[in-house]
């Protein structure tokens, strides 16, 4: 929900069932930069663990958010973190699939393929 004052209508931000109307997607969890222009949100296929987070600008009621063209694949366990001015955003993702995978390998304590990144944002507005 959002509004630009505490008196007003509220609108919605993101909506699970219309991102998803089949329910094929399950809503993993959400992030707000802290000027609370940005929202990112994670989507897992089927409900697995596995996620694709999205990026989303924030509007106002009268003119909800859209999605802004960045994504981030191959997250697992952690929620992204915005950076403290906005303007990118710090998460934790495994290496993409090899051709013909559904998923990549089991991920193991020792054998980790866990890598910190850092993703720039392009400014919307």
């Amino acid at each position: 929900m959002t509004a630009a004052r505490l008196d007003e209508t509220p609108g919605v931000l993101v909506d699970p069932n219309t991102i998803s109307p089949d329910g094929s997607l399950a809503f993993a969890g959400y992030v707000a930069s802290n000027d609370g222009r940005r929202l990112a949100y994670g989507l897992a296929v089927g409900g697995g663990d596995w996620q694709r987070w999205r990026i989303r600008a924030v509007g106002t009621p009268a003119t909800p958010g859209v999605d802004e063209p960045d994504q981030l694949e191959h997250i697992k366990y952690y929620a992204p973190a915005f950076s403290p001015d906005g303007k990118g955003l710090f998460y934790s993702r495994f290496r993409h699939c090899r051709r013909g995978r559904s998923s990549p390998r089991p991920i193991t304590i020792a054998g980790s393929t866990s890598m910190r990144s850092v993703h720039p944002l392009r400014r919307t507005w």
